[in-house]
Formats: C-alpha cells, structure tokens, sequence
C-alpha cells in the first residue's frame, strides 16, 4: 500500500480494551492528507483466532488539518 510509504505515517496509542477474544484500540494516526498533513482519531477492533487476527474493523474520524508555520 503506498500510504504506508508516507514517511510521518505513525499511529500513537492512546488506550486499549481486550476482554476475551476482542481487542479495542483508540488511535491518533499522524499523516499526510491530500490537503496536507495533519491527524486523525481512529478506532480499531479486531478478532482474535489462534493467537492471530481473523478480523479488523476500523472506524475513522474527520481528519485535523496542522497549521502551518
């Protein structure tokens, strides 16, 4: 995926939730938008099977443009 080659791609965990086989992170993702780089609050779930993950939701806010300086 070439949004993975951003080089200030970065996603700071902010809190974590496991109860059984789910986990449930909060995230803010650093990165370049189109209109320039700001940030955006993310929410992944995923579904754990054998140690491993069968399945990933993720739910994104509104991006936050930086301001520029």
């Amino acid at each position: 995926m070439i949004r993975f080659n951003e080089p200030n791609l970065f996603g700071k965990l902010v809190s974590r939730i496991v109860l059984n086989n789910k986990v449930v992170d909060t995230e803010i993702v650093s990165r370049t938008f189109p209109e320039g780089p700001g940030h955006i609050d993310a929410v992944c779930i995923y579904e754990l099977a054998d140690n491993k993950i069968k399945s990933a939701w993720f739910i994104m806010g509104k991006p936050v443009l930086h301001e520029k300086q």
